[in-house]
């Protein structure tokens, strides 16, 4: 997360802070000025010296600079974190600003109250009763801030959940609020600041009213304050028992009956969650579970899925099972198919040993055609061998024939001569 971006969710967050606190402004001044009973003077400048000295610091930067630092350092992302560490920071923000405001607002009242009680020497009682006032008020909005800054952090802790989807982050405490609890505390925190606030406004309120009457009475009967303030004190004594047993027991009440909705809701989404985590295992179950609240609702939905998963599931199982089929006839055709390539092969080794058969015969016959091509040469040359030697053999019987014929002539002049002259003595 970049400084821009966490300086924007740190100035929404204080704007509800601001707002929680505006709601209860009202009733914390009035319950302030109640309880410190100060004159209309003195209290005007308590509250004016207050608003300028205290509230800027606890109502103002301490909440603002409490905000910045918790969210930084939970949504800081830390090479050294284990999955589930920063969800873990971010979901736990929401009450650590909480509670840390809880104790920055009781300082504050302290210090509120605690100057005006010395300067004017008020009761020092007038200090818890201050404080008392203003931390349930406080805690009781502060139950909505926490809800609203939580829900101002969720897009951040869902981004962190779906990093892991498979975690399950779990913890326990203050700070890792559970309905089991939590509502209880609601509850009885509501119903005990109620019954604080008012015991403190009827206590003030009859005090004061007691006092003017006392005052009042002591100027025309003086006789009767004594035995007045004795009955008063009678009946107020006789009101406390009454009232602390029977807030006890709206306190109390208000808790087991915050208990027994929250441990309802815990029994439904207990019932819920196992019958959702049974499909991972594989042994579907319905939730065990039915009711007219929203988990009810969620437990009939999750049934109504249930019902819709299982129709899709013996569709599945039929398509699964011609899947099957298909799979067993593919099977068959690819062994028909392997036994057909097998003969391919063999044929295909049989011509390729063919082949080589034929190329080595082809070798044999090309080494003979060149055998046969060289005696033919050798044939050419002795051919022509054989025709010079004929042509130089009819040359000489040319020469022959020519050496005949002049014999021939020779001896026919020879004989033509003698014929003619026979006593002519021989050459």
């Amino acid at each position: 997360m970049n400084k821009g971006e966490l300086k924007r969710l740190v100035l929404k967050s204080f704007l509800e802070q601001q707002l929680s606190m505006l709601t209860a402004l009202a009733p914390v001044a009035y319950m302030l000025s109640l309880v410190m009973g100060l004159p209309p003077e003195q209290a005007m400048r308590v509250s004016i010296i207050n608003a300028t000295c205290n509230s800027p610091i606890f109502g103002i930067i301490i909440p603002i600079v409490m905000i910045y630092i918790t969210y930084r350092n939970a949504l800081a992302e830390n090479p050294q974190d284990f999955p589930g560490d920063r969800l873990k920071r971010i979901l736990k923000a929401p009450r650590k600003i909480e509670y840390g405001l809880l104790v920055s607002y009781g300082v504050s009242c302290f210090i509120w109250a605690g100057w005006p009680t010395l300067l004017y020497g008020l009761n020092p009682w007038i200090i818890p009763q201050a404080v008392a006032c203003f931390v349930l008020l406080a805690m009781v909005v502060g139950i909505r801030l926490a809800i609203r800054l939580e829900r101002l952090l969720r897009p951040y802790a869902l981004a962190e959940f779906h990093k892991y989807p498979e975690l399950r982050v779990e913890d326990r405490g203050f700070l890792w609020p559970k309905q089991g609890w939590y509502l209880p505390y609601t509850f009885a925190l509501i119903v005990f600041a109620t019954l604080t606030v008012t015991s403190i406004i009827v206590f003030k309120k009859t005090g004061s009213g007691f006092g003017e009457l006392f005052l009042e009475v002591e100027k025309a009967a003086p006789a009767l304050v004594a035995l007045l303030q004795t009955r008063v004190a009678d009946i107020l004594s006789s009101i406390v028992l009454p009232v602390v047993a029977v807030g006890g027991f709206m306190i109390a009440a208000a808790a087991w009956c915050a208990w027994e909705i929250a441990r309802h809701q815990s029994q439904g989404t207990q019932a819920v969650q196992k019958s959702i985590e049974s499909i991972a295992s594989g042994r579907p179950a319905l939730p065990n579970w039915v009711a007219t609240d929203e988990v009810g609702d969620l437990a009939l939905s999750t049934g109504g899925a249930f019902e819709r998963l299982r129709t899709f599931s013996s569709s599945l199982s039929d398509s699964a099972q011609l899947l099957g089929q298909s799979a067993q006839s593919l099977n068959s055709s690819h062994q028909e198919q392997t036994e057909a390539l097998s003969v391919q092969a063999a044929s295909l080794q049989e011509t390729q040993v063919t082949a080589q058969e034929i190329k080595q015969t082809s070798l044999v016959a090309a080494q003979k055609a060149e055998d046969v091509l060289q005696q033919a040469e050798r044939a050419d040359q002795i051919g022509r061998a054989g025709e010079a030697a004929l042509e130089q053999s009819l040359s000489g019987m040319h020469d022959i024939q020519k050496q005949v014929m002049d014999m021939r002539r020779a001896s026919a002049r020879w004989m033509s001569g003698r014929g003619r002259s026979p006593t002519s003595p021989p050459r």
